[in-house]
């Protein structure tokens, strides 16, 4: 046994190297812990569909309210621009609220640049419009592109569903068993079962190794 090898040896299995392995095992499952603590469960889809379908409920109303002219006969100008402000943002964050929460915690990350963070930044500057009244803003757009992104991904979800299930599906159908001959024999085996099989590569190769 080499030298550091009989050091490696030494160290692992004397009673402080056995303490110091369980103390690094408590380590590992503590932090292993942690890291589930910090998994979000992830959102049902008929829960998603229902919370999109109310923003698209709320988005509608707010939108015929505001192109009827209803919230400039009440609020005035510029009193209607605050006023579609605070309405389309309820929509926005009922639609919206887990592409926020993701972008921030990936910002927080140091992974910013995705779908995510550019999504809340084109919706938040559609909002942020809201600081020059004068430009004649728009609110609904900043919520209906976070309404039409995340109907896509509704969509999505379901597609990578049903390509499960579908697969699932073909799983069920794989064979139970395999039939092997095995000197003239016919042998019922696990198909997960490895086993050789004697080939005669000359059927396939010429002399030249070029397949005939």
């Amino acid at each position: 046994m080499q030298p550091e090898a009989r050091v490696v040896h030494s160290l692992l299995t004397s009673p402080r190297g056995r303490l110091a392995q369980r103390f690094d095992v408590m380590e590992d499952l503590m932090a292993d812990q942690k890291k589930k603590k910090k998994r979000r469960k992830k959102e049902p889809l008929e829960h998603k569909r229902n919370r999109i379908l109310i923003a698209l409920a709320v988005f509608a109303v707010v939108f015929a309210l505001d192109e009827l002219g209803a919230l400039r006969a009440a609020f005035g100008t510029p009193g209607c621009v605050y006023a579609s402000f605070v309405l389309f943002l309820v929509p926005f964050i009922i639609a919206g609220h887990d592409v926020l929460t993701k972008a921030w915690s990936n910002i927080r990350r140091g992974q910013a640049f995705d779908e995510s963070f550019l999504m809340t930044v084109a919706t938040l500057g559609a909002f942020a419009m809201v600081f020059f009244p004068d430009t004649d803003p728009h609110m609904a757009e900043g919520a209906a592109v976070m309404l039409f992104y995340q109907v896509g991904e509704l969509f999505q979800a379901y597609a990578v569903g049903k390509s499960r299930k579908s697969i699932a599906q073909l799983m069920d159908i794989r064979p139970d068993y395999a039939v092997v001959v095995r000197n003239g024999v016919e042998t019922t085996v696990d198909p997960s079962e490895r086993f050789d099989a004697n080939i005669d590569m000359s059927d396939f190769f010429d002399d030249d190794n070029n397949y005939r």
